[in-house]
């Protein structure tokens, strides 16, 4: 069985494709190059010229390897599908809802594109409400996580995993960071170096902390949050993103928002072991007790990541979807 995977956002197709790999499910991965709305109107048409290039170059691909079913990342890559006779799963991923859905263009092209797709999947919790109000039938797909071991010199006390995005609450974990520089002068702490809060902004100049560059890769990336003590993700969506799952399957402390709503029934049966925090005064409470010792807690954040999140685990989920829902057997 062949399954060609159209996009990977944030590593889940890789991860999921390690999953289907051990259940001898053969995969391959096409992504498009990204987007880019800062691009002046010479650099959009060239842009424009490219994607044709790809959509040959993924017509070619579909041709030559013969896939069973097709998996597109992302909602309104959608109408992509509609190009091939071979049946496919639309999945959605945040703000291909939350908020190109506010830009008529972007909602019909998505609509347009999901009509003829067999299975709708979206990936975070808190998109349930949004997903059941414009689709039929939609299914969850939990972010899968491939469980690593990395031994690391601890080089960071605080790593900051979450982008620089207003949507992802930067100026409350921002604020907190501060607050621990100026009590605490020699904490070593690293942000990533990328969203929509530049460099120039006053929330984030003259404070000093490493930035680490966007490219990196995942590896490098995990290499990171495993030379930290502690990790903060975001404050803002209210659900644990692929970040704070990596550096929960690593064992690392994190302080980050969650809303108990997300984790409390259906597919979770237990709440993820983190520290709940939703203001910066309660982030800085949260890591001065943990510099004092109070991390008993995250001893099973490895397991809890493993029993929802594991690549296996959701290659199987997914693979019950696709047999119950398209009618042939896919293990």
């Amino acid at each position: 069985m062949k399954i060609l995977f159209i996009n990977d956002i944030s590593n889940t197709s890789v991860n999921l494709c390690v999953g289907l790999n051990k259940l001898n499910v053969e995969t391959k991965i096409f992504n498009f190059s990204s987007g880019g709305s800062k691009y002046n109107i010479y650099q959009r048409a060239l842009k424009i010229l490219f994607r044709i290039k790809e959509l040959f170059i993924l017509i070619y691909i579909v041709k030559k390897y013969k896939p069973d079913f097709i998996h597109i990342n992302y909602g309104y890559y959608g109408v992509v599908g509609r190009l091939f006779k071979v049946p496919h799963a639309i999945h959605f991923h945040g703000s291909d809802i939350r908020s190109n859905f506010r830009n008529r263009f972007l909602k019909w092209l998505t609509l347009v594109g999901t009509r003829k797709a067999k299975i709708i999947l979206y990936s975070t919790p808190d998109l349930q409400f949004l997903m059941r109000n414009n689709f039929k039938n939609p299914f969850y797909l939990p972010n899968p996580i491939i469980i690593r071991n990395y031994k690391s010199i601890i080089k960071n006390d605080i790593f900051c995993i979450s982008k620089l995005d207003r949507t992802k609450g930067v100026n409350i974990f921002i604020k907190a960071i501060k607050i621990i520089k100026k009590n605490y002068p020699k904490t070593k702490i690293k942000i990533l170096n990328f969203g929509n809060i530049n460099n120039n902004n006053k929330l984030i100049s003259n404070v000093d902390f490493d930035k680490i560059n966007h490219s990196l890769s995942n590896i490098k990336f995990l290499k990171e949050i495993a030379c930290s003590k502690i990790i903060i993700g975001q404050f803002q969506l209210g659900f644990l993103g692929m970040s704070e799952l990596e550096a929960m399957s690593l064992n690392k402390p994190v302080i980050t928002c969650v809303k108990n709503k997300y984790y409390q029934d259906g597919y979770y049966k237990q709440r993820p072991p983190i520290i709940n925090a939703r203001t910066a005064a309660e982030i800085v409470r949260s890591y001065f007790n943990l510099i004092n010792g109070e991390t008993k807690l995250f001893s099973g954040s490895r397991k809890w990541v493993k029993r929802y999140h594991s690549c296996e685990k959701i290659a199987k989920i997914y693979l019950e979807i696709l047999n119950k829902n398209y009618g042939r057997n896919f293990s």
